[in-house]
């Protein structure tokens, strides 16, 4: 069995691991990538690529802002088109309880710095004439938008490898070495990685990653259909989502992304069922009824990852010195994922992040508060 050595492990290659281990090359460190499967596979290349700032926890929105600032910065800096783009997300209100949520929400990320607004009917019908008369108003939030989720995550691979990082695909982690409190490597089906730091960004396997040391992460699995149509005219500017009928983006080859919230991961099975395809397909037709005749070319299902508080769990795990994790995003990993990698690059090249990401740590849920 082989033994190799870097100063930082990275468990995981989604948006999280690949985000963390590009901005820790670029900070000069020898890092590794060990992923099960293949780079996207997981959670980060089965979404919608859908990057928000608005609707979330207080807590969140300095750092979903922040985090659309290093997708800027990532998309001038790749090698690739990773179609990133801020053509805004608009958020329907479909009933009377729901607008009063938004309602609170626009006043709360006002207050915040984020640029959102409410929009009545009469500029929702203009910006999105397709959509069927079922709403009450809207939420615009301008500067959100979208990216592909493979075309980003091969470009944070092919950029970190230029910068050293080295990639095993697939390598399967079968256990951590801990002795005496501290991380001293990963142990893998093909051998040990030895390191004093490792990142457990593992997603959907998080919990069990964290299990091999011994260490309880809350999370629960969920999953998540989305439908893809054939290529159609563009028509869907912003990223439009709503309570009950899920969410739609259409790509820039024209296909229309179809999506509905997540439900509990009852078996392992992810195969796409027949009954979630007919639900997401007549949501979809009852909001946008111009896709009734649209042909669906296929359809998939992806992990999300959910807390008991909806935050995710990020930071030093307590008790092993050199163990990190960063996972549980609750449906917002993609989102935020170049923001999140960068202050935990910070965090283990540094020791301090540039915003402080306290209130996301493992050990809240230790409290009795939880």
């Amino acid at each position: 069995m082989s033994i190799e050595a870097h100063d930082v492990v990275i468990i995981g290659g989604g948006i999280i691991g690949l985000s963390t281990a590009y901005y820790l090359a670029r900070a000069g460190l020898d890092v590794c990538i060990l992923e099960k499967q293949a780079i996207a596979l997981g959670s980060s290349g089965r979404c919608a690529g859908g990057i928000g700032q608005s609707h979330r926890a207080p807590p969140d929105l300095p750092i979903a802002k922040f985090a659309v600032e290093q997708w800027q910065a990532i998309s001038a800096e790749m090698d690739i088109d990773i179609q990133f783009r801020q053509h805004s997300n608009l958020r329907l209100a479909m009933n009377e309880a729901h607008m009063a949520d938004l309602l609170a929400m626009v006043e709360r990320e006002q207050q915040g710095g984020l640029d959102v607004r409410f929009v009545d009917r009469p500029e929702v019908k203009r910006r999105v004439p397709f959509v069927s008369d079922v709403y009450l108003g809207a939420v615009l939030s301008p500067t959100d938008g979208s990216a592909d989720p493979y075309r980003a995550c091969s470009a944070l691979a092919r950029a970190a490898a230029r910068l050293g990082v080295v990639i095993h695909q697939p390598r399967e982690v079968t256990g951590l070495q801990v002795s005496q409190g501290k991380i001293q490597g990963v142990l893998t089906n093909e051998g040990l990685v030895a390191a004093r730091q490792v990142l457990n960004a593992a997603g959907a396997w998080a919990a069990s990653i964290g299990q091999m040391a011994g260490v309880k992460i809350p999370a629960t699995n969920m999953r998540s259909h989305l439908l893809v149509t054939e290529r159609l005219p563009h028509f869907i500017d912003p990223f439009l989502s709503t309570d009950i009928y899920g969410y739609f983006r259409q790509t820039m080859a024209g296909n229309v992304l179809i999506g509905f919230p997540a439900r509990p991961l009852l078996t392992p099975d992810m195969s796409v069922t027949h009954q979630a395809v007919a639900v997401a397909a007549r949501r979809a037709v009852d909001i946008i009824p111009c896709l009734r005749d649209a042909a669906m070319l296929r359809g998939f299902t992806g992990y999300t990852v959910w807390t008991p508080d909806y935050l995710p769990i990020v930071g030093r795990v307590p008790d092993i010195d050199g163990l990190y994790v960063a996972a549980a995003f609750s449906g917002l990993g993609f989102a935020i994922g170049p923001g999140i990698g960068r202050l935990v690059a910070e965090l283990i090249a540094t020791g301090q992040p540039s915003l402080p990401i306290d209130m996301y740590r493992l050990e809240r849920f230790a409290q009795p508060s939880a």
